[in-house]
């Protein structure tokens, strides 16, 4: 009979352990990214050529357009429908709010490439990141001086209904 006890105190001992060596690992797991760490600078193109849709950004804006949603842009360039929102991430953004923009919950190591501070010309990189499901899916990079479409001030992210308007002044176009 004393061997049972011990066999069950050995068993319920070793259930313990085996639960919490299990809560540890899922609670690194919750930490870690759902995939690879997505990189801005990143070549793949998964929705579509980045260039072409530089390219329809560059053409919307010669045509000076006075509407058009970036549906139709993204298609006019190839891409894919995959994808729901677009955030901007410029010099220094930080993880908190591209989260908070792209409505996504991002480890700081699940996210890598967010550009510095401007270059000595003042001229900076940034991003137009595509987002599917909470989870980013492609970036296209531009210099952000004279850079052919911007997102107006306070905008957080654009779907693909979003319109884009000509705006002469600054030869671009902007989110309305």
């Amino acid at each position: 009979m004393r061997k049972s006890a011990i066999c069950a105190a050995t068993l319920l001992v070793s259930a313990a352990i085996a639960l919490s060596v299990t809560s540890c690992d899922s609670a690194s797991v919750e930490a870690s990214c759902a995939s690879e760490a997505f990189d801005l600078n990143g070549r793949e193109e998964p929705l579509g050529s980045s260039d072409r849709l530089s390219a329809e950004f560059a053409a919307a804006v010669e045509r000076k357009t006075v509407s058009v949603s970036m549906r139709q842009l993204t298609e006019n360039a190839g891409w894919t429908g995959e994808w729901d929102r677009a955030i901007y991430v410029g010099a220094s953004t930080t993880v908190q709010k591209i989260n908070e923009n792209g409505g996504m919950s991002l480890d700081e190591k699940c996210i890598t490439g967010i550009p510095d501070k401007g270059g000595s010309d003042g001229s900076y990189m940034g991003y137009m990141v595509f987002i599917k499901n909470r989870e980013p899916v492609q970036s296209v990079g531009w210099q952000e001086s004279g850079s052919d479409v911007r997102f107006k001030f306070g905008t957080r992210f654009i779907t693909p209904d979003a319109e884009l308007t000509y705006v002469e002044s600054a030869d671009a176009m902007f989110t309305k």
